[in-house]
């Protein structure tokens, strides 16, 4: 699961399109194993413009990863904002902050430059001292939560007519499920998607940004330990917690059990696993795509049921229509899991991230003639390129999409 904190950066560039009137700032460095999310936090404040580099990170792990980010804020008039030309951003290794002076690009909508690091330079912040926002960390509240089950949390709506709040929370890891206010406090429920350990971050500024109060709630994400026999995936019930340790075929095989309820002649054709909601960049772990949508046909038809959690499922939706173009995919072939596939797509040099995963079993498998009979169902991962990477779901083969060539294991 994640924990918030600034993250390091090698690089920081900063640039202006007057045309699109837009800021984009760009970071650049290594990272530790298992760190996503990068993002500039904007504070707040009257003396210029001032981010954070922050970045979710868990769980612990060796190695490092090159990571680069970029990230627009809409700025309608730079100098307006910002006389002196620069930006200051704050990262873990500068906590202090860094002066980044801001390359103004042509009025036209495309004229960028290549390389935003080239030419760049930074140096101490001069913005540091009585006129930058001043950060409170409050006392780290920590909370148990069971898996599955919503939990909310609670803050004043604040004093000043000019302070607001801000929330951050790893998507991965929780779902929010609603945002509001009761009796002057300011609510919101969450669930969780995942085990482990996440955090909850309420940043509260007042003052036109002079003062920021910062809380952390440390969520603790657990499972009863007599409950994680309970349930039989097979014929579609999980009670309680037994969600927390399915893999991607027990999660199928549950979406197969709620459908066949009403269709026992239910047979599966395919399985996408996607990021949650509002989750803008790929990943390389494919735990973390936690929403699932399967594909059935029935005597009648065809039915989908999609995830609404680790494990939970909406009510099936049943369409008269015939689905033209994929086989039957018997679970019971299936001796590679999702896991042990992203390890085949390592072990062939492939170490580019992807946007989501499908079980698929094609008519004419790749890299074969459609004489051939494979007779095998694919994990089929959309990486970042565009591509698409093909692994035997019973043997681990992989084939990059491009050329059809199988890859050397």
């Amino acid at each position: 699961m994640g924990f918030l904190g600034l993250a390091t950066a090698d690089e920081l560039a900063a640039t202006y399109a007057p045309g699109e009137q837009t800021l984009t700032l760009y970071a650049r460095g290594q990272a530790p194993n298992f760190t996503y999310g990068f993002h500039f936090k904007r504070l707040t404040w009257l003396g210029g413009l001032k981010f954070e580099l922050l970045a979710w990170s868990g769980p612990l792990a060796s190695g490092s990863r090159r990571y680069d980010h970029s990230q627009k804020f809409d700025i309608a008039n730079l100098k307006v904002v910002d006389p002196d030309g620069s930006v200051d951003i704050v990262t873990s290794n500068h906590p202090y902050g860094q002066s980044i002076p801001v390359r103004w690009l042509g009025v036209e909508p495309n004229n960028a430059i290549l390389d935003p690091f080239v030419g760049s330079f930074s140096k101490p912040s001069k913005k540091a001292g009585a006129d930058s926002p001043q950060i409170f960390d409050a006392d780290i509240v920590t909370m148990n939560v069971l898996f599955g089950q919503r939990f909310t949390i609670k803050e004043s709506t604040p004093s000043s007519a000019t302070g607001f709040v801000q929330e951050q929370h790893s998507p991965f890891a929780l779902t929010m499920e609603n945002a509001g206010i009761e009796f002057d406090n300011l609510v919101w429920t969450f669930n969780s998607l995942e085990t482990g350990q996440t955090q909850v971050v309420i940043n509260i500024t007042s003052d036109f940004g002079g003062i920021i109060i910062r809380k952390v709630y440390n969520i603790n994400v657990f499972v009863l330990e007599n409950s994680l026999i309970a349930g039989d995936a097979l014929s579609g019930t999980a009670r309680g917690p037994l969600r927390a340790i399915l893999d991607f075929a027990g999660r199928v095989n549950i979406a197969l059990g709620i459908v066949r309820r009403t269709a026992p002649g239910a047979q599966l054709l395919s399985a996408q696993a996607t990021l949650p909601h509002g989750v803008p960049y790929p990943v390389k772990d494919p735990l973390r795509l936690s929403q699932l949508e399967c594909i059935f046909s029935t005597d009648t038809g065809m039915a989908k049921i999609r995830s609404t959690g680790w494990g939970e499922f909406e009510p099936s939706v049943f369409l008269p229509d015939k689905v033209v173009g994929l086989s039957v995919i018997k679970l019971e072939d299936i001796m590679v899991d999702v896991v042990a596939a992203v390890d085949a797509i390592r072990s062939a040099g492939i170490e580019s991230a992807f946007w989501h995963v499908t079980l698929d079993h094609p008519l004419v498998a790749p890299g074969k003639s459609s004489n051939d009979d494979d007779g095998e169902p694919h994990f089929i991962f959309h990486m970042v390129d565009g591509s698409h990477i093909f692994v035997g779901a019973k043997g681990g083969a992989v084939v990059v999409n491009r050329t059809g060539e199988r890859l050397p294991s």
